[in-house]
């Protein structure tokens, strides 16, 4: 992840977030995990005067975190007087698990979301009928009319 500010990022990301950092490099790069078996996070700290350009879809990230600890977490970062761009909430998903979750900004405004572990894993179930309903549902899209015309195929 490119920051602008790699020392508060660092300060955040592990005083604030409990990361460790497991590997510093050369050119300003650092690693940091929550642990062994948990993903790494790499931040790189861009050259002076560069900006952080995000498009529209960059700059967000997602942790499964304890739902127990959501509210700890979240009353951490606000006794700290750091921004919280979503106060916990439960999201509910028709048909599906609800989920709890907060959204952080470190000191570049990176989006930072913790989604309660258990309706997490809920969400992110295989579902068993999954090809056969897109299936179902490319037969009935009617893309051949699309492409009867002549139009271009992707």
């Amino acid at each position: 992840m490119a920051v602008k500010a790699e020392s508060k990022n660092l300060d955040y990301w592990t005083n604030q977030l409990g990361m460790k950092v497991v590997e510093e490099r050369d050119g300003g790069r650092v690693t940091m995990s929550y642990g062994e078996g948990q993903c790494r996070l790499e931040v790189r700290q861009l050259p002076e005067g560069t900006k952080l350009d995000r498009a529209s879809a960059y700059g967000r990230i997602a942790f499964a975190y304890p739902d127990d600890k959501l509210s700890d977490l979240q009353s951490k970062i606000k006794a700290a007087k750091l921004p919280i761009m979503k106060e916990l909430v439960t999201l509910d998903t028709p048909g599906k698990a609800s989920v709890q979750v907060v959204i952080l900004l470190d000191p570049d405004n990176h989006e930072i979301c913790f989604v309660g572990d258990k309706g997490f894993r809920e969400l992110s179930k295989v579902d068993p009928k999954a090809d056969e309903l897109i299936r179902k549902e490319i037969e009935q899209d009617n893309s051949s009319t699309w492409f009867k015309d002549g139009k271009k195929k992707v």
